[in-house]
């Protein structure tokens, strides 16, 4: 037992961007802990397992491809002498991803309500966040965030096509939104612990259910300030 407790405390995580267009292996890896998530938690999400279970590839595949948007995934770094339930990527097998996150440029969502007095050009989301439950409270979620993060303040640099200096002193702040169900008080800490701010009532808005609060924050160089 103790050996167990000392080798869950050890673990490490590897965070990366599903690469676009997506390989076969981690298409199969991405539908895996999204329908997952969808089946342990699904008071989290808008969508349903019933759903997204019968997608075909093609959709799975066009969840993880197009500009404006990355989606991020943690997968316990491999060791030596890993096995388990794995993913095949080539002649090795890969470790389950065991959390995930997608950020989407506003831009790239034409149809989709923003909060009041967000810009769409210099807009994101982060949807679908998750961590499977035997990986939480390990930093995961933290380090999932500060990664979409860092590239959502990458991608508005390179669309402007401006200095990223210039860009934080513009008058139009490029901004990340989340909304996060108002029950869920350990994710809101985290979310706060990382740099984002509850929206002012008057600035809610964008469809969040009443149930949800709108969170924000203001990108910088090295992540929100």
């Amino acid at each position: 037992m103790e050996e167990d407790t000392l080798a869950a405390t050890n673990l490490t995580y590897d965070i990366s961007a599903i690469p676009a267009p997506p390989t076969s292996a981690d298409t199969i890896c991405y539908k895996n802990i999204r329908l997952t998530a969808l089946r342990t938690d699904p008071s989290c999400f808008s969508s349903t397992y019933e759903r997204e279970v019968a997608f075909g590839e093609e959709t799975w595949g066009e969840r993880l491809s197009g500009n404006g948007k990355a989606v991020f995934v943690a997968r316990r770094a491999r060791l030596p002498s890993y096995s388990g339930d794995g993913c095949e990527k080539g002649e090795h097998e890969e470790a389950p991803f065991v959390g995930t996150l997608s950020v989407v440029a506003a831009r790239a969502l034409p149809s989709i309500a923003i909060p009041d007095g967000a810009d769409r050009g210099s807009s994101y989301f982060i949807f679908g966040m998750w961590v499977a439950p035997d990986h939480r409270r390990r930093g995961v979620g933290r380090k999932l965030l500060e990664a979409g993060v860092k590239w959502a303040a990458q991608d508005i640099a390179e669309a402007l096509g401006e200095g990223r200096e210039d860009m934080y002193r513009s008058q139009v702040p490029a901004e990340v939104f989340l909304t996060v169900a108002a029950s869920n008080k350990d994710a809101k800490q985290m979310y706060e612990k990382s740099g984002f701010e509850s929206m002012s009532a008057e600035l809610e808005g964008g469809g969040a259910a009443k149930e949800e609060i709108w969170l924000r924050c203001r990108l910088t160089v090295s992540g929100c300030t």
